[in-house]
């Protein structure tokens, strides 16, 4: 999880109230330059809310104003992804990238233009529009630093050693865009800072110090995601030169964050005497007010409550698809993996090598049974682009807000003890080479492996053909967090009404899923629930328990979920969905549970089912050295057919896969494997069980709820996590939901209360160690450098 701490912030809240129909648009400019080229980059972008935090940094600006720092958000956002895969640690390459944008500050684009670089020049025309020479080649130099700050990081990144403290700082306080992002308040305003203003110290040094405290602050927020690919941060350069932890280096940083502040606050008192004191007439002296108070502090206030929310910083969240990068820079595709990676990852030891792909239930069994049997004899690498299980037996207790989104999450180390994880997608499997090439975010790599296990799962299948990627779906590691931000940013939005969800599937899954979102509240109430099912009935899973299907009917009547059966949704929208008898439902999210597509690119070249699940043999081999199980294989169920893509299907075949492999390993032969069907459970809520357990009579209420919730607790990964789990529930530790109300003006504002403090965040009053509060004292408390303007 991103690590969030108190900051000093005493700056009023303020959003446009415009966000509600900025937000339903915010797709169609990244869109229509090609730079969301798939229905998860669209996902991924929302997940990251640039249209709130446009808002934010522009509380006044409503309509076109709006949507141009919207667009401007997505391009900053865009661009900067770009720098977290292989590019961000090629000079080369950057400079390339760079001096193409910089190109168009002077000329139109070319054809050969590279989509963002497209995209940036038509920021940049609507940004300068009946703006003045001089307030143009003031923003011409600001985005020159801030493209040229890129190109310093990248170089940063691969130079030997840790560049400076300092210079650091100022080289984030580039790449932070705040510069850009002032200029442009003034253009959404309608007024212009004089050149005498815009030049003058005291200007300069506020400028600096909005910058600098947005990227403080945003230094902490993204310590996890810096961490994961080995990126400079702030925090822990403290935390390296003096030796401490990285609470101290936080504490640290929370006071930086202080003085520069306060100084920005003294400053800002004397804004309108200096301005007058230059020269400037009852108009310039208003125009200078306004910047203060509508330009820079909205920017340290707005990123401060936007990264309190954003799923942006999670590492999960970071990991860029390649075909995202593919059409940002205009690069073709290749019709085949490179057949020579960039390079190759080592082995562990000399021991035999067995790799897993995937985090999920089927990996984390395999593993288990693998150590059962061959202990420290044999190493294992996982390739994922996550580093944690997430296990989805609770997905309605979180929607609820029972549980939190991290609590069902298990550590990487906890649920594969003694394993080593590689972050990345699989891009190829070379069975004949006994290879498997991963695209991570330094390069393709390639991993060899004595047996390869394939336990990638499946992923949610849209709703309709006709989708816009605005759906949510519930597998992923981040999705849930995802569409749970997304509604409480709608009652953000628009206060005046409850918010409104859509689930499309009406099996247990969809069912689970309504019942919590009903059952949520948001802003003080409970969001309006539709559940949309094909069949004719809910829960088709219990037909055979037509008294579990009824009840399960009831209790989504008692939760006020309208319950709409025989109907498929044929149009999916950012805030509507369509059926196929022509009926419009309203939404501000859509989500999915209509079922899971197992198709995969990596596969290809291995025996495939028809629905893209790899063939197995009845020991669950594909071809030798290459196993599969779980969703992503034909796994034989008992009694005939095929076993179902399921949970307790993935944790019984993946103990199969696993002891064969081991078996395989020992020269043995590998047993034979029939998954057999262990029944099925849901909860609407506490004491609102379904339970029917193969062999047992189906049940439902507190009974049958208690069954299901020990049950689902044995199987949790990690008995800690499961400890984690329970403590949670049992202390009500729920993330608070707090949409944030628009405030009226700066003016005569009382100081906002800091966030509320984090479990574990060092809090602001204690004092930091010794040793890193030396290393950074000179930052602390020297005067701040006023840069280019």
């Amino acid at each position: 999880m991103p690590l969030q701490v108190p900051m000093h912030m005493p700056f009023p809240d303020r959003v446009s109230p415009d966000l509600a129909r900025a937000a339903d648009v915010q797709l169609d400019w990244p869109a229509r330059f090609g730079l969301l080229p798939t229905p998860r980059s669209r996902r991924r972008h929302l997940q990251g809310r640039f249209a709130e935090l446009a808002a934010r940094f522009n509380p006044s600006a409503v309509g076109p104003e709006l949507d141009l720092s919207v667009d401007q958000m997505s391009w900053f956002f865009i661009f900067d992804d770009l720098f977290d895969t292989a590019l961000g640690r090629s000079p080369e390459q950057a400079v390339d990238l760079v001096r193409a944008v910089q190109a168009v500050l002077d000329r139109e684009p070319d054809v050969d233009d590279a989509p963002i670089v497209v995209a940036f020049a038509d920021v940049w025309r609507r940004s300068r529009e009946g703006m003045s020479e001089q307030w143009t080649a003031r923003a011409v130099r600001h985005w020159h630093d801030y493209l040229e700050g890129h190109v310093q990081e990248t170089r940063n990144r691969v130079a030997d050693g840790d560049p400076g403290h300092a210079e650091q700082l100022a080289v984030r306080a580039e790449t932070g865009g705040v510069r850009p992002i002032l200029d442009l308040a003034e253009r959404l305003g309608g007024y212009e800072l004089s050149a005498a203003v815009a030049d003058a110290p005291w200007v300069l040094e506020m400028q600096q110090l909005s910058a600098e405290v947005v990227v403080l602050e945003n230094d902490v927020v993204s310590l996890e995601k810096e961490q994961g690919i080995g990126d400079h941060n702030l925090v822990l350069h403290l935390q390296r030169a003096a030796g401490g932890d990285v609470g101290g280096a936080v504490a640290v940083v929370q006071e930086m964050v202080r003085t520069r502040v306060d100084r920005f606050v003294d400053l800002a008192a004397d804004a309108g005497r200096c301005a007058h004191e230059l020269g400037e007439d009852e108009t310039g002296v208003s125009d200078v007010e306004r910047y203060v108070r509508d330009a820079l502090a909205p920017v340290m206030r707005g990123a401060h409550d936007w990264q309190q929310h954003s799923e942006r910083y999670r590492a999960e969240y970071l990991a860029i698809p390649p075909e995202d990068l593919d059409a940002a820079t205009g690069a073709a595709p290749a019709a085949a993996p490179a057949p020579a990676p960039v390079r190759s990852l080592p082995t562990p030891s000399g021991r035999p090598h067995v790799v897993l792909v995937g985090t999920g239930y089927t990996s984390v069994w395999a593993h288990r049974a693998l150590r059962r049997r061959l202990g420290g004899s044999v190493d294992v690498t996982v390739i994922a682009p996550e580093a944690s299980h997430a296990f989805h037996g609770f997905v309605g207790e979180v929607l609820a807000g029972d549980l939190p989104t991290g609590v069902t999450r298990s550590p990487f180390a906890e649920a594969f003890p003694g394993a080593r994880h590689v972050a990345g997608w699989v891009r190829q499997v070379v069975a004949d080479a006994r290879t498997v090439l991963v695209d991570t975010p330094d390069g393709t790599v390639s991993v060899p492996y004595d047996e390869l296990v394939l336990a990638s799962g499946a992923s949610d299948r849209p709703a309709a053909e006709d989708d816009d990627g605005s759906g949510w779906c519930l597998r992923g590691p981040d999705d849930v967090a995802g569409l749970l931000a997304l509604l409480d940013g709608a009652a953000v939005a628009d206060p005046s009404r409850p918010p409104r969800a859509v689930v499309v599937g009406g099996g247990l899954a969809g069912v689970e899923a309504a019942a919590g979102l009903a059952r949520r509240r948001v802003g003080g109430r409970r969001p309006v629930v539709t559940l949309v099912g094909a069949r004719d009935e809910v829960a088709a899973e219990l037909a055979d328990s037509p008294g579990l299907v009824q009840q399960a009917r009831a209790w989504l009547q008692d939760l006020g979920v309208d319950v709409v059966t025989g109907r498929r949704v044929v149009t999916v929208r950012r805030d509507h969905v369509v059926l196929d008898d022509g009926t419009r439902l309203a939404t501000d999210v859509t989500v999915y549970a209509v079922g899971t597509d197992r198709r995969a690119p990596y596969l290809a070249g291995l025996p495939q089912a028809d629905d893209g699940r790899v063939l197995v043999d009845g020991c669950l081999r594909a071809v030798p050295g290459v196993w599969a199980a779980g969703d992503v294989a034909t796994v034989l169920a008992k009694g005939g057919g095929l076993a179902p893509g399921m949970a307790g299907t993935a944790i019984l075949s993946g103990t199969a896969v696993g002891r064969n492999v081991a078996a395989s390993l020992l020269g043995r032969r590998p047993s034979g494997f029939e998954c057999r069907d262990s029944g099925r459970a849901a909860a609407l809520g506490p004491g609102r069980g379904l339970l029917h357990l193969t062999g047992a009579p189906p049940s439902s209420g507190r009974g049958a709820y208690v069954g299901r919730l020990l049950f689902f607790l044995w199987y949790v990964p990690s008995r800690r996590q499961a400890g984690r789990i329970v403590r949670s529930w049992l202390a009500g530790r729920v993330r608070p939901v707090r949409p944030v109300r628009p405030a009226p003006s700066l003016a005569g504002a009382v100081p906002s209360r800091p966030h509320d403090r984090v479990a574990g965040a060092r809090p602001a009053d204690v004092r930091p160690p010794a040793a890193v509060a030396d290393v950074a004292q000179h930052l602390v408390a020297a005067p701040v450098s006023s840069g280019r303007s």
